[in-house]
């Protein structure tokens, strides 16, 4: 069952990866300043019109995709558009196909037994289900450079690490929300935090967004089936207010790391706290790229493998480990996944949270998985305070 569920995401996948990789050459062909004249319009046009329709007639559900496809088709590349008429019908096509891959992905999520007897491979499940991952080299280019040992400050990167980021990206419910919350909090640790309504509610839209994503569901149930949520003192374990209050206390909740308020999960993890002229946490992609842009992280090289015979990242990586300078702050290494979604961090880091809490799967807090592509990991949670633990990190680690 699991592989027919995994062979239909493919098909919705296939096309989705179609339509971005087409509007991706237009868009190039843009930035280039070159227009097609019409004869290479039209058999381009024709082109794509056929690749999205042979990808659909060969899906397991060829039927309702073929119908969705011939709609889209029809409607936004028409016979005779022009160019940037294409490019807008892409950019539609592609908004439409995405959301067909979310659909049928939500509707595959069901843990099974064997993943709720293994949390690592409920993490292999979970990057399967992170559909809204983004494409190496084509939804973003890193510029990597120089690399080197931790202990080493010098900088081996005279460039900032992202040298493309599509517009598109930030066009995504859960990547524009997620941004949004990056500038509620205060990097330095003793500071007391606080929070406005608007930044209440700027967190609720987030965690209703992420909760239609397909990693979120499958976290939920995984937690409920696991008695992780009841171990939280959730009454009703299938109630989805309940778990998203859950998670809104996890990662949103301030509490003491030096003075009273003045950190919360969140911020920890994903936007980084100054601490006595050291950077503590930051190990979130989308954070670096927007700190970068204000000029305020400095990127100064990746870490080199411990192993020689270690393969060394080329740019299409989604873990590295890199080092930075922060507001005149040091982070000589941090551990990052590039190109994931919000959402699978999320649920990622609040599974692993739940299991060290409650669970007993792991030594110390630290989770090894085996993702797609032979992508080993260990997932790393650490928890604040005794009696209620608190989210106090968590990160992907290298593993070699």
């Amino acid at each position: 069952k699991r592989n027919r569920e995994v062979e239909k995401m493919s098909a919705e996948q296939d096309l989705r990866v179609a339509a971005q990789k087409r509007l991706a050459f237009v868009r190039s062909m843009q930035f280039q300043n070159k227009v097609p004249n019409d004869d290479q319009l039209c058999s381009f046009l024709d082109a794509v019109r056929a690749e999205l329709r042979d990808l659909a007639q060969a899906s397991e559900n060829a039927d309702t995709l073929s119908a969705k496809v011939e709609s889209l088709v029809d409607e936004h590349l028409a016979e005779g558009i022009a160019f940037d008429q294409a490019d807008d019908g892409l950019e539609v096509i592609l908004r439409e196909l995405r959301q067909v891959e979310v659909d049928a992905a939500v509707a595959a999520v069901n843990p099974s037994e064997d993943e709720l007897a293994s949390l690592p491979l409920a993490i292999a499940q979970l990057w399967m289900l992170d559909i809204n991952r983004l494409e190496p080299n084509l939804d973003y280019v890193l510029d990597l450079q120089g690399g080197k040992k931790f202990h080493d400050d010098s900088d081996t990167a005279e460039r900032p690490l992202f040298k493309y980021i599509s517009r598109t990206v930030f066009q995504r419910p859960t990547y524009q929300l997620f941004y949004s919350l990056l500038d509620n909090y205060v990097a330095e640790t003793g500071v007391e935090e606080s929070e406005t309504q608007q930044e209440k509610s700027e967190n609720r839209a987030f965690i209703d967004a992420i909760y239609s994503m397909p990693a979120v569901r499958y976290a939920h149930l995984y937690a409920a089936s696991r008695g992780w949520l009841e171990a939280e003192g959730i009454e009703d374990p299938a109630d989805i207010g309940s778990f998203k209050r859950l998670l809104y206390r996890l990662w949103f909740y301030f509490y003491r790391r030096e003075e009273r308020n003045d950190s919360s999960g969140f911020e920890h993890v994903f936007l980084g706290e100054v601490r006595d002229d050291k950077v503590i946490g930051l190990h979130n992609w989308i954070q670096i790229l927007r700190e970068e842009r204000a000029g305020t992280l400095n990127y100064t090289g990746y870490i080199l493998p411990r192993r020689r015979s270690t393969e060394l990242p080329e740019g299409d990586d989604h873990l590295l480990g890199i080092q930075f300078e922060w507001n005149g702050a040091v982070k000589p290494m941090s551990s990052i996944f590039v190109g994931v979604s919000p959402e699978f961090e999320v649920a990622l880091y609040t599974l692993c949270f739940l299991n060290a809490a409650h669970g007993s799967e792991g030594d110390d807090g630290k989770v090894a998985a085996t993702l797609e592509d032979e992508i080993d990991v260990k997932i790393v949670a650490h928890l604040m305070g005794r009696h209620k633990p608190r989210l106090g990190s968590c990160y992907p680690e290298l593993v070699e």
